[in-house]
Order: C-alpha cells, then structure tokens, then sequence
C-alpha cells in the first residue's frame, strides 16, 4: 500500500532551489521564497539605440501576479515621473483589466498582450 501527500505550501518543482530575501516588514529577518517576480522598467530611446533601464520591483511569484500590472505602472508613474507609449509584458499579464487600463491611460499594449481578445 502506498500513500501519496499534497501539501500546497510545497513548491510543484521539488528540485527547485528556495531562495532567501530580506523580509519587507523587517528587515533583520530574512524570508524564504521559492520564486519571485522581476518587474524592470526600460526607456527605449531610439536617437541614441539604447534601452536604458529605469525601474526593477520584486515580489514572491504567486499565481495571480500578473493582475498588479496596473499598480507596477502607477508607480512607475509616481516614482520615474514616466509615462509609457507602449506597455512590453509578457504572458502572465494577458488579462482583460490590464488591456483596459493601459488603454485608458492612452498607451498601446504590446502584441503578446494583444494574443488573446
């Protein structure tokens, strides 16, 4: 007879590596994650063939991660005083919302974000 156990804290890769950041609400403490998301910011400048970037924001990987698309960009707003034409994302953020934020806000999505209508 054999048993099998889920336990949803575990990660699904279990050859996947933990890793450790400083913890957000205390800093002496640290806080184990098995995954996080890299958000950057560029500024592509064209006259000069450069793409310079502007803004990095992390947080743990999670499911729904692509649902704050809208919050990364208004901070990107408030803290870079940036106002994009065009929002580069990748799948995760093929989300209905998000099309109609960026729209709203008179910027283009990118064409991976324009896969599914």
């Amino acid at each position: 007879m054999s048993y099998f156990i889920c336990c949803p804290r575990f990660p699904s890769d279990p050859d996947a590596r933990i890793g450790v950041r400083r913890d957000k609400r205390d800093p002496n403490r640290e806080e184990k994650v098995f995954g996080y998301d890299a958000i950057f910011g560029t500024s592509i400048e064209p006259d000069l063939h450069l793409e310079i970037p502007i803004s990095c924001l992390t947080s743990k990987g999670f499911a729904d991660e692509g649902s704050y698309l809208p919050l990364i960009m208004e901070q990107i707003k408030e803290h870079q005083k940036a106002h994009p034409k065009v929002v580069l994302a990748d799948a995760k953020h093929d989300i209905l919302e998000n099309y109609s934020y960026i729209r709203e806000n008179d910027q283009i999505p990118n064409h991976s974000l324009q896969s599914k209508k």
